[in-house]
């Protein structure tokens, strides 16, 4: 793991830097850069090595806490029974479970993730649940195999920051949306106060040596780490929300900054 885990804001890439390296086909793999294909071959090979143990993980590096920023997430997203949603990054199901039975028989839920070990276990705990409104997608968020103007909400949770091209996934959620519809983004985030900034950093630190107990995984675990560091601030994010074509844009720190909560609008004209 790398010693300088406080990286200074002007190592972390701004909306505009962002647009700049779609243009030269270079990506950020943690600190790394790296061309489009190797940045999702690896990322989706984190992914698998960590599926199994991807719950319990999150429980253990969060003490917890994720559960209930997931459930702020929820809440700011503005679910309602009927609604179509698209959980991207869903993963392990772990957002579907707790917000099929909201959306009701009138509404529905769509998985989307990359990774096929991930889908399969939410899928397994969706069909174990006896949710029969969720449905499942192997897909990128670059790609959205969705006709436009489908879903009333787009959730992602944690997943973001792995995305290869995050305008181009920005502006495909955008095509997908309702008139009117939103995307609520619940990601990692920089403490704005040095000390906590520090303490967190020094408290990751400890995360590659819990997941290669638990997982065998020093690896992947290194790479959240180096993600977190080079992800976008909050303000860059919402940024990157309006360049993308969102309205009502904003954000909300959790827990001081650790992780933060950004949503936005599809204009209720888009079509």
């Amino acid at each position: 793991m790398k010693d300088d885990l406080n990286v200074s804001s002007n190592a972390r890439p701004s909306s505009k830097e962002i647009r700049e390296e779609i243009r030269s086909e270079e990506f950020s793999f943690g600190f790394e850069k790296v061309s489009a294909n190797t940045k999702r071959n690896r990322v989706n090979n984190v992914f698998t090595n960590v599926a199994n143990e991807y719950d319990l993980m999150n429980d253990l590096m969060s003490l917890g806490t994720h559960r209930l920023f997931k459930r702020m997430l929820i809440e700011i997203s503005g679910i309602n029974c009927g609604d179509q949603i698209l959980d991207l990054a869903g993963g392990t199901g772990d957002i579907a479970d707790l917000i099929y039975r909201t959306v009701g028989n009138t509404g529905h839920i769509t998985i989307a993730d990359p990774n096929l070990q991930m889908i399969e276990i939410g899928r397994n705990r969706l069909l174990d649940a006896g949710a029969c409104n969720v449905s499942t997608c192997v897909c990128t968020a670059e790609e959205l195999p969705f006709r436009a103007d489908t879903f009333d909400k787009i959730t992602l949770s944690f997943g973001f920051r792995n995305f290869t091209m995050q305008y181009q996934a920005l502006s495909e959620m955008r095509r997908v949306l309702k008139p009117g519809g939103s995307i609520t983004i619940l990601e990692f985030a920089k403490p704005k106060a040095q000390p906590l900034r520090n303490l967190y950093a020094q408290y990751r630190s400890l995360w590659p040596k819990l997941g290669a107990f638990i997982t065998g995984e020093k690896a992947s675990y290194m790479y959240l780490n180096d993600s977190i560091e080079v992800h976008l601030s909050q303000e860059d994010l919402v940024e990157m929300f309006r360049d993308a074509g969102y309205v009502s844009c904003f954000y909300t720190d959790l827990l001081g900054g650790v992780a933060a909560i950004h949503k936005g609008t599809k204009p209720i004209n888009d079509h």
